[in-house]
């Protein structure tokens, strides 16, 4: 089996811990100067809080937001994250797997690094994302949002400065 596969599976092991009812996603941090696992995460509330297998409810589907938005509505904290926090400073370096699922129909999606988690791995020094359909730089990945979200401001010439911060905060 190559490395790439067994870390895939590792993080495909975290993502069905996950308890989000949206999505199971699963991370493993590799040291790869020797292959060796630092940290896993998953989906999931915090520490000691009720997630949202433990309530049934998950109020970005109540509130019939997109895919992808309003991350600060979600009472859960990514996969990333967790396994981020979980490896502190020896991250520095390290390859990151990525895994994710589709929560209520099963099926294997697609996972890319949202913007918040991207500029995490940057600070955490994260080298390279691994997905079963790509490999992300999180330094060209940060740059391709920035890109977005720039397209999508309104000109520095808009008088409705309250408008363009509620813009800025919520794409």
């Amino acid at each position: 089996m190559v490395s790439s596969d067994l870390f895939l599976d590792i993080a495909d092991a975290y993502a069905w811990r996950s308890t989000c009812l949206r999505r199971r996603f699963g991370s493993v941090i590799i040291d790869a100067r020797f292959d060796d696992p630092i940290a896993g995460g998953f989906n999931g509330a915090p520490r000691g809080m009720e997630h949202c297998t433990d309530v049934c409810r998950c109020l970005r589907d109540e509130l019939n937001v997109k895919e992808g938005e309003r991350y600060e509505l979600c009472r859960s904290s990514h996969s990333e994250q967790n396994a981020m926090i979980k490896a502190g400073n020896r991250a520095y370096g390290c390859t990151l797997y990525l895994v994710g699922w589709d929560a209520k129909t099963n099926k294997r999606i697609v996972p890319k690094p949202c913007f918040l988690c991207t500029k995490m791995m940057i600070n955490a020094g994260i080298e390279k994302v691994v997905t079963h359909y790509a490999i992300y730089d999180p330094v060209e990945l940060y740059n391709d949002y920035l890109s977005k979200l720039w397209q999508r401001t309104p000109s520095s010439e808009h008088s409705d400065r309250e408008e363009v911060n509620a813009t800025h905060m919520y794409s």
